[in-house]
């Protein structure tokens, strides 16, 4: 003791070895223990009043105790030792631990009572250095203790509690206090208590030294409250508790120490990596829970439900690091023993693995009820930093609601129900983003059916993912999307993905791209006359799978599709790029130049979707072969000669021949093909049938050197002459040099090249 003052009046009788006695008060003042400069406990004044004692009775009596301005600074160093450890020397002679020195004659224990206890103005400042570069510094001002009808045999009181706690700042001096409460019975063996508690914006950063060794954030700043009732009871099977009442957690304030430093190191240099160290990860102005429920009881699972829940004015920060890893999944420190490379470590054979019976069993999971929860002026960064250059975006003015869920079904055997989600908000601070379906969060496993429609997003920030996936920059355009995401029970997902893009326009070809594909023929097969690109993707697959991912089959699927400019341009053209059957020639019966049904229905297809699509031009390139189509060819001119000369039109014709017409002109034809005609005995030459005509002629007759050329050009032309008739362009439809080296001679036809104007 450094000082302290003491009075003292009393009244003692001693009789019969026993004693009575009677102090009706006693005081001492001014105590301090400790240091001089910095005492670690010291009071004001401690005052008793009507104290009396009884020693036959075994009993102490005590009407009113009242201490005034106590101080305490509790303190731990850095090697985890109380500052009360070293008030506690062992003294020399003194018994060995456990020994009684003091039996009560009876074996009945003493009995302390006290009628009020009141403890005024108090404060405790505790520090805990052994926390390593974060030590815990917090400060209980004005603490006020009532504790009534004490009875320290039974171990029970009325006991009313209020203080203020506030945590060190960086600069050294104290930080807004919160305000803490308690009004309540209190047991102390076992501890039980039942009563009221009052926190309001209780600093829950002053905690967050003990966070630090297991999180990569820094908590700067969240203030709680809540308003309740609480019992707890410490029971032979374990603690009972019971918590219920309203809880409020503001000004919330979370910045990341690990992710986002990384990310811009890695592709912004250190500067920047200095500055995002502390960027902001998490930030929202009012997470309230109304109606909430606590309920622990041993070997039961825990319960908590809360009736309402609303978040205003959040805000969150998502990254994509350069690993391809989100920051979200690295707010866990992850503990490795020094010296163990886990990387390459094989998994320890089953020998090795502990018995199944000897596994401590797994606590049961939590039963969570929630109901509903509104969200209102939220806003989300999006970074990604595996892309590069890097891509930035911004979701805000974000609000919605979530009806009640819960983690347990409805029905044993069955999934828990899903609960109905609708959220609105804005993206790059233009776009439309509406989302709305059936999802429970706490659903195991997970099941969802969501929609969501975004209208109107510029397309040009995403020049990062437009040059690394198809080697061009966006140079404008609009992206609307509506997508169904399905997800049963089993795993099985089933997605719709309506893609709708406005006057999409890329840049030219990025030196040093991964990869550079057509994406503006692409754009002008798959585009409208106004310019719109309509696109439904369905994908299907198992999230069990672990080989499946969603976003690699969507950007596979769009790649394959921009791929089919090239390989299956037709397939684009009449949007049929679901199909592998490109039609991308028009066919024709072997030696000829006529357009069947089959040509004509083709070309028409292709007229139409050319009309809708004035960015396009065609060339056109006739194809024949004689070494497979010499016969077709020879028939095709025999038919000729029977028939006639085809017309230009139809109104310029002539009247089908007769087939007495078409007999004579087979006969002219065999007298000026036929050489070396048969003959009778007379010499004379013989009357054939006229299939044996026709056979001798087809024989005979010569094929000129430039039927292949013009077989091929007729072809080509006839091909266009018939889109013209459909309406197309002249000005968009070229003839191209006849190939007579057709590359599949087993199908005569004509090439249909497209291009962007």
């Amino acid at each position: 003791p450094v000082g302290g003052l003491a009075s003292l009046t009393a009244d003692v009788t001693w009789q019969s070895g026993q004693v009575q006695a009677t102090v009706p008060t006693l005081a001492v003042e001014s105590v301090a223990l400790g240091r001089a400069a910095a005492p670690e406990v010291a009071w004001t004044g401690l005052q008793l009043r009507n104290l009396r004692l009884d020693t036959a009775r075994q009993q102490v009596l005590v009407e009113h105790v009242g201490l005034e301005a106590p101080r305490a600074r509790v303190q731990r160093n850095a090697q985890g030792r109380w500052m009360y450890e070293q008030w506690l020397q062992p003294v020399a002679g003194a018994p060995a631990k456990g020994r009684e020195t003091v039996t009560s004659p009876a074996g009945k224990p003493w009995q302390v009572l006290v009628q009020d206890m009141e403890l005024a103005a108090g404060q405790v400042e505790l520090t805990d250095a052994s926390l390593g570069d974060m030590p815990l510094a917090i400060r209980l001002s004005d603490v006020q203790l009532r504790m009534q009808n004490l009875d320290s045999v039974k171990g029970t009181a009325q006991a009313k509690l209020s203080a203020r706690m506030a945590e060190r700042t960086v600069r050294g001096g104290w930080g807004k206090p919160g305000s803490l409460s308690y009004d309540g019975d209190v047991q102390l063996d076992p501890l039980m208590t039942k009563g009221r508690v009052q926190v309001n914006a209780l600093p829950l950063q002053a905690f967050e030294p003990y966070m630090g060794p297991h999180l990569n954030v820094r908590l700067v700043r969240a203030l709680a409250s809540f308003d309740g009732t609480v019992q707890f009871a410490q029971r032979p099977r374990g603690s009972q508790l019971q918590l219920q009442g309203q809880g409020r957690v503001t000004d919330v304030h979370v910045q990341s120490l690990l992710g986002d430093a990384q990310a811009a190191h890695a592709v912004q240099g250190p500067h920047a990596a200095a500055a995002l160290a502390a960027e902001d990860l998490l930030r929202w102005k009012q997470l309230r829970l109304q109606g909430l429920r606590v309920s622990l009881q041993p070997a039961q699972p825990p319960h908590i439900q809360v009736h309402s829940t609303e978040l205003q004015d959040f805000f969150a920060r998502v990254v994509v690091l350069p690993e391809g890893r989100l920051n979200l999944q690295n707010l866990m420190k992850t503990a490795q023993p020094e010296g163990v490379d886990t990387a390459g470590a094989a998994a320890p054979a089953p020998a090795e693995q502990a018995p199944a019976a000897s596994a401590a069993p797994a606590a049961p999971s939590a039963r969570i009820d929630m109901g509903p929860i509104t969200l209102q002026g939220g806003v989300i960064k999006f970074s990604d930093f595996f892309i590069r250059p890097n891509y930035t975006a911004d979701l805000t003015a974000l609000q919605g609601s979530l009806d009640a869920f819960s983690s347990q079904p409805t029905a044993p055997g069955e999934a828990p129900a899903l609960a109905k989600l609708t959220l609105d908000g804005i993206a790059q601070g233009t776009a439309q983003l509406h989302i709305d379906g059936l999802i429970n969060p706490l659903a195991q496993p997970l099941s969802m059916d969501v929609r969501a429609q975004v209208q109107g997003l510029d397309l040009s920030p995403l020049t990062p993912y437009a040059i690394k996936y198809v080697g061009h920059g966006i140079e404008k355009g609009k992206f609307s999307m509506d997508v169904r995401y399905q997800v049963q029970p089993d795993g099985q997902l089933t997605a719709a993905n309506q893609l709708v893009l406005n006057q999409l326009t890329f840049t030219d070809p990025v030196e040093g791209a991964p990869t550079s594909l057509p994406v503006r023929l692409a754009v002008a097969l798959l585009a409208d006359s106004h310019g719109v690109i309509d696109l439904n993707l369905p994908i299907s697959g198992s999230l069990n799978d672990p080989q499946f991912r969603i976003a690699p089959v969507v950007f596979k699927i769009i790649g394959n599709i921009i791929r089919k400019a090239v390989t299956a341009p037709f397939s684009l053209l009449t949007g049929a790029f679901a199909s592998d059957d490109d039609k991308s020639d028009i066919a024709f019966e072997p030696g000829r130049a006529s357009l069947n049904a089959q040509a004509q229905s083709n070309l028409q297809q292709l007229a139409k979707a050319m009309n809708s699509k004035p960015q396009l031009k065609l060339t056109l390139v006739g194809q024949a072969n004689g070494a497979t189509e010499a016969e077709g060819w020879k028939r095709a001119q025999l038919e000729q000669l029977m028939n006639g000369p085809k017309a230009e039109s139809d109104d310029e014709a002539p009247p089908e021949r007769s087939d007495k017409q078409k007999l004579a002109a087979l006969k002219q034809a065999y007298r000026n093909t036929v050489k070396d005609r048969p003959r009778n005995m007379l010499g004379l030459a013989k009357d054939l049938p006229a299939e044996e005509m026709q056979a001798l002629i087809l024989r005979d007759m010569v094929i000129p050197a430039t039927a292949w050329p013009d077989l091929a050009a007729a072809r080509a032309q006839n091909v266009r002459d018939y889109l013209l008739t459909q309406g197309v362009d002249p000005g968009r439809v070229f003839l191209g040099n006849a190939e007579t080296k057709a590359a599949n001679p087993a199908t005569p036809s004509v090439l249909l090249n497209i291009s962007v104007q």
